[in-house]
């Protein structure tokens, strides 16, 4: 099948993500690659301009000046990296945005359910889940552990 659309090599090139992101990623299987392409591309553009909007409000930044940050964001490597070789990086940047958002708001579950988005590419994220299991001990916000479980679990049946 890959090599229909361009795989050269003889073995298949192998994807190591959670079974809990396939239904995200199956959503995108339900078209041909010519038509889910772009449409993937143009959901990782929209997860990274939301997201750096989303900050830039968050910390405070001038409403005026918003097209600063999605500027900023759009122009930074690991967005084009992640525009060229057409990873998942926006998900877990989301994932990390609605954290934010919800945990200043003491929504904790709904924290956790958002870092079940983060998990997509936990490599990227080491040194995050090492600061929040360090922070969830010392604040004792359980739900928010919780909440991952339960989105990560809930994802399962569907993959």
């Amino acid at each position: 099948m890959q090599q229909t659309i361009g795989w050269q090599a003889p073995f298949a090139n192998l994807v190591w993500y959670a079974p809990w992101s396939l239904p995200i990623f199956g959503f995108f299987g339900l078209f041909p690659y010519p038509i889910a392409l772009p449409l993937w591309l143009l959901f990782q553009i929209g997860l990274v301009f939301l997201a750096a909007d989303r900050l830039w409000r968050h910390y405070g930044g001038s409403p005026t000046s918003r097209a600063v940050a999605v500027v900023v964001a759009m122009t930074f490597y690991p967005t084009i990296a992640l525009l060229i070789w057409r990873q998942a990086s926006a998900l877990a940047l989301a994932g990390i945005v609605a954290f934010l958002v919800f945990a200043r708001r003491r929504r904790d579950l709904l924290a956790g359910l958002s870092l079940t988005l983060a998990t997509v590419k936990p490599q990227l994220l080491y040194l995050f889940w090492v600061g929040l299991a360090l922070g969830v001990w010392k604040t004792r916000r359980w739900r928010v552990l919780l909440g991952c479980g339960l989105g990560c679990a809930g994802g399962l049946p569907l993959a």
